[in-house]
């Protein structure tokens, strides 16, 4: 019995953690996002290169895994 609930207070806070680091990858992915922006307005050699840039590269999987995160754990 004190393993089961063991276990559910270890999924129960799986899940807990799993949100808020969706939630903390969504806001570091906009940081990236701004930061790359605010590069390109400089325009000089901090300029993104295009598609394979770092910055958005990411940027993209920090969101990708933040989706992948709510949608197995936001149940």
């Amino acid at each position: 019995m004190n393993s089961d609930k063991a276990e559910g207070r270890a999924v129960t806070a799986r899940k807990k953690a799993a949100l808020v680091a969706a939630k903390k990858l969504d806001a570091a992915a906009d940081a990236v996002s701004a930061f790359a922006l605010a590069c390109a307005m400089c325009a000089d050699a901090s300029s993104p290169r295009g598609d394979d840039d770092g910055r958005r590269l990411l940027a993209q999987n920090m969101r990708e895994y933040a989706g992948h995160l709510s949608s197995a754990y936001d149940k």
